[in-house]
């Protein structure tokens, strides 16, 4: 049998519709040699017992986990099984459109040495097939510029969607594992981990399809401690690749720009609980704290100010009373140097 040019390795746990039309999305490929690795984290049912379409075709490998691995571990393991030359994964409810095929064998073929690809996406509840232009969309971006437009949300990206090089991606650790809970943010450190390639080629055309419902942790989780523990770590683990000779020189607005995304994240928490401790608001506070030390005095002027804006009207009276003293004392840190 060939080697697979693509290794797709889907993650899945009792969504049965949702898989097939996943499933359906790829086996639609005849074009690209293709294997799709699909772990199965129900220990109490196999995939085969569900009767799912799709999954006599050849070219798909079922793996029933005997215990429930969690999705990172079930990610990595599905890296580890792949035989391909470029690996992806994807989640069994989301899908790809038709194009997202086209598109990869016309970059792998015009840009062999490339490490990897990345595309936008599109989101939403219910998918429907569609044509994408995506010719005039390539973009070939240095690594420290794509940092910037991600960290920035300038760039429209799921890191683990993109397409890599499989030894790239297993010498970048694949996914990693992030604080106390499930692990937000690996994502996030997977896509800052791509710009330690030389150069980066986006595509900025929806190619694949992000669906958002009730199901989804990223969209509904309440574990402000999963949040603020993964973000200790992203910013422990992010600093080793900031710190490198391509990125050193704006690591300072790249930890700024981390800190705005944590900053609404975590006031989008807040906004589905209301009922965040002030013991989890110091924890936060000193985390943020300890960071000033890498930022310029203008960027640490901005984070303080985003966070004064985002915090002082919505927290309760007695954590909103601490963060106002928080936040003074920064603000004259920085006006300092």
């Amino acid at each position: 049998m060939a080697v697979p040019v693509l290794s797709i390795g889907i993650t899945t746990f009792d969504r049965v519709a949702f898989l097939e039309e996943c499933l359906g999305s790829i086996l639609s490929c005849r074009s690209l040699g293709i294997e799709i690795l699909v772990g199965n984290d129900n220990p109490a049912r196999t995939l085969r017992d569900l009767k799912i379409v799709g999954l006599d075709d050849p070219r798909v490998h079922c793996f029933d986990h005997a215990v429930n691995m969690g999705e990172i571990s079930n990610m990595n393991f599905l890296l580890d099984q792949a035989q391909g030359k470029y690996f992806t994964w994807i989640a069994d409810d989301d899908v790809y459109f038709p194009d997202f095929f086209r598109a990869l064998q016309q970059l792998i073929q015009d840009h062999p040495d490339q490490e990897v690809f990345l595309t936008n996406y599109a989101q939403g509840g219910v998918f429907a097939v569609k044509d994408v232009l995506w010719q005039d969309k390539v973009q070939i971006l240095p690594s420290y510029g794509f940092l910037e437009a991600y960290l920035s949300r300038r760039l429209k990206t799921i890191g683990c969607y993109g397409v890599f090089k499989t030894d790239f991606l297993k010498r970048l650790g694949g996914m990693r594992r992030l604080g106390s809970g499930f692990s937000p943010y690996s994502d996030y450190l997977l896509t800052i981990g791509i710009a330690q390639s030389r150069q980066v080629i986006y595509v900025d055309a929806p190619l694949v399809f992000f669906r958002t419902h009730q199901g989804s942790l990223s969209y509904g989780s309440e574990d402000i401690l999963a949040y603020i523990t993964a973000q200790k770590d992203v910013l422990r683990l992010a600093d080793e690749i900031l710190s490198t000779d391509a990125l050193k020189p704006k690591r300072s607005l790249y930890v700024h720009l981390l800190w705005k995304w944590f900053i609404s994240d975590f006031m989008a928490v807040y906004f589905r609980t209301k009922a965040v401790r002030l013991s989890a608001v110091r924890t936060w506070l000193r985390l943020l704290g300890a960071h000033f030390k890498v930022m310029s005095v203008g960027h640490c002027s901005r984070v303080v100010l985003y966070c004064g804006y985002y915090f002082m009207t919505t927290l309760s009276g007695v954590c909103r009373h601490y963060l106002k003293r928080f936040l003074v004392g920064c603000h004259i840190m920085a006006e300092k140097g």
